[in-house]
């Protein structure tokens, strides 16, 4: 119900809000019920006016998407660009008109592994991992992290429902802990960046340490070569993941990946 106004001297006497008064000047016609429709007729014949003159078709509303850009294998287009906090337009599958997201640079959405902080939260949920047997400088009773890191991801696919890794990028000489890719961002949802978040302050993460996007710098080559060590390591058989994980602190894997870089060439080495 429209509320009134009581100007003083006139008692109780109901005077029309300010925007009636103004009508009535303007339209005085309409403002006495003479000879025109009333404002809730004239809403309702304008709305099914306009609504009957739209076009039915739902591509009408999608929002247009930028055309692909040409990337230059070894161009620092998107290396300059990253790594950012939010992943620009241009990279991200829903924004771009692109039938296949893997026709962009491949990106990752994560923060540097601590991997202290990671392994110390790992033990305080009990999903640690201890050496039973001595081996080179570890003894029994010790951490054993590459029994470890498998029950950790395992642990948070159940708790969240999707999975995370470790990959080489772009400006961290560190591996990055990764949640996803650009590649799959038409299944992320608002759940996912809230899990995320929370894990990295359960884990203890620095609040300045936020996950951003980084430009993945791995060669396809030097994946072989850690495979082929892993499968024939025997007992390292099926955890490809953890000994790539910790390759920069294996000599062996290290060397492997050194001999593979050099044998790259410049624009392979220099990113998307």
């Amino acid at each position: 119900m429209t509320p009134y106004t009581t100007l003083c001297g006139q008692d109780d006497k109901p005077v029309p809000p300010l925007v009636d008064l103004i009508n009535r000047v303007l339209d005085p016609d309409r403002a006495s019920g003479d000879g025109g429709p009333s404002s809730s007729h004239l809403s309702d014949s304008e709305s099914e006016s306009s609504s009957g003159s739209a076009p039915d078709h739902p591509e009408a509303s999608e929002p247009l998407k930028l055309p692909l850009r040409k990337f230059v294998w070894g161009s620092k287009l998107v290396r300059n660009a990253l790594p950012h906090y939010a992943i620009p337009a241009w990279l991200d599958p829903l924004d771009v008109d692109v039938d296949d997201p893997r026709k962009l640079p491949l990106c990752w959405y994560g923060v540097p592994f601590y991997s202290d902080l990671v392994f110390a939260y790992a033990q305080r949920i009990r999903v640690a991992v201890y050496m039973k047997h001595e081996n080179l400088n570890l003894k029994p009773g010790d951490l054993d992290i590459y029994e470890t890191w498998p029950k950790f991801v395992d642990w948070f696919k159940g708790e969240s429902g999707f999975t995370m890794h470790l990959h080489q990028v772009w400006d961290e000489r560190e591996p990055l802990l990764t949640f996803f890719s650009n590649h799959e961002m038409a299944r992320v949802t608002d759940d996912m960046w809230r899990v995320i978040g929370d894990l990295l302050d359960e884990i203890d993460y620095p609040k300045e340490c936020k996950p951003m996007w980084y430009l993945d710098r791995r060669l396809d080559h030097v994946h072989a070569v850690t495979r082929w060590r892993v499968n024939e390591g025997g007992n390292l058989q099926g955890k490809a993941e953890g000994f790539w994980i910790f390759a920069l602190e294996s000599r062996l894997v290290y060397a492997a990946t050194t001999v593979a870089q050099d044998a790259a060439t410049p624009a392979q080495l220099s990113g998307g």
